[in-house]
This record gives C-alpha cells, structure tokens and sequence, in this order.
C-alpha cells in the first residue's frame, strides 16, 4: 500500500513538473496605481495635513485631480467649479495647517450643499460648513478650529464620495 502511494505521488509531481514547463511563461505586471490611491498613501500618516493636501483632496472628490499641479492651478479649478470665491482663494494658503473648518467648507462648495436654515440665511462659513457635513455623516463631531489628521482627511473623502453615491449625485 506504500508503494502504491509513493509511486502515485511521485507520478503527480512529475506530470505538475512537465505540465507547468510547458505552459507559456508569464510575467507578473503589477497594475498601475491611481494617483488618488498615491496620494492616499503619502497624506494617511500625516499627524497634521496642509491646506495644500485638503485642496488636493477635494480635486479627487470632483474627478479634477493631477499630481504636480501647482497650488495656484488647483485654487483656479476650485473657482471655476464654485467650489470656492475669490475672497476665499486669498485666505487660503498651501502651507497652512487645514483645519476641520476650512475642510468642511470645501466639501460643502463641492458637494453644492445647500445646507440648513442657518447657513441658507447668513451663507456658508466654515462653522455652519462644519455642522452641515456633521449632520450628513460626512465629518466627525468636534471643533472647527481644529487641525485635520491624514487619516481623518482619507476618511472625510470616503464619506463625501459615499454621501453622493447615497444621495444619487455624482458629486
């Protein structure tokens, strides 16, 4: 019975050996990556992200994404979708530290969030911003003033592409 055995698995790997040899070599491609998934990688452990990251972030949201593209360029993509003003195009700068504030008035420019009563009446800052993506599940709760983590931006992202996909819009 153990000869029948060795010799059965003896058969199998010669015959898996001859049978893979003759197969045609295939080299492993690795799949390029997204360059929204890059800049996941570089912004998720970050402590603090920049105004730079945030801007970077909203492009992704609205499809309008590049790498390299300098700050400037990216603040007039913003304006030409109204996703920011003028007079927030001269608040902003690249290497602020993004706060959870200027975040959610991002997002609410981008998603075109009307908003509740208060911010339809006084308009959009970052405190009535902040309380809107809150209701929406978009943000966690806490101050507008305080700075914004890689993670948290990542997550933030995640939960505005998931609130348009809910709400049946695009963005």
């Amino acid at each position: 019975m153990r000869a029948v055995l060795t010799i059965t698995c003896f058969a199998v790997v010669i015959c898996g050996t001859f049978a893979c040899s003759s197969s045609p070599q295939v080299r492993f491609q690795p799949t390029p990556v997204k360059e929204s998934a890059r800049f996941a990688r570089e912004v998720v452990d970050k402590e603090v992200v920049t105004v730079g990251d945030g801007v970077a972030a909203i492009l992704i949201l609205i499809d309008r994404y590049e790498p390299n593209r300098p700050f400037e360029e990216q603040m007039e993509i913003l304006i030409q979708q109204g996703v920011i003003g003028q007079k927030e195009r001269t608040k902003l700068k690249d290497s602020d530290t993004l706060t959870r504030g200027t975040l959610a008035f991002l997002i609410t420019g981008a998603l075109e969030t009307k908003g509740g009563l208060t911010m339809r009446i006084f308009g959009r800052s970052n405190r009535y911003a902040l309380r809107e993506c809150i209701d929406c599940g978009i943000i966690e709760k806490g101050s507008a003033g305080s700075a914004v983590s890689g993670r948290e931006l990542i997550s933030v992202l995640s939960n505005a592409e998931s609130y348009t996909v809910r709400n049946g819009g695009t963005h």
